[in-house]
């Protein structure tokens, strides 16, 4: 089950329309549900809020999470590079 504290630090990654997201990185990794079809927006937001526990999508989500921060630390990366300012410090995973 996802804990209010890992939604709260999902949501500051992802921002708060992350059902789509997710969806699409489901679909992306074959990761379906009944009669394969795709998880729903709103069973996505259930397990997002604890309602429903699904370890398969929990995990997927935090693999989500995890592209989704090495994205946001190149893009740093590369701003401070073009602009000249701080460089942002890349978070990195064992």
């Amino acid at each position: 089950m996802i804990t209010k504290r890992e939604k709260k630090n999902i949501i500051k990654v992802l921002g708060t329309n992350y059902s789509s997201g997710i969806q699409a990185y489901l679909k992306s990794e074959g990761i379906t549900g009944r009669n394969n079809n795709t998880h729903t927006l709103g069973f996505i937001r259930k397990v997002m809020n604890g309602e429903t526990g699904h370890s398969v999508i929990e995990d997927a989500i935090i693999n989500y999470v995890e592209i989704e921060k090495e994205k946001i630390a190149i893009k740093k990366d590369k701003r401070a590079k073009i602009l000249g300012t701080k460089k942002a410090v890349a978070v990195t995973t064992a």
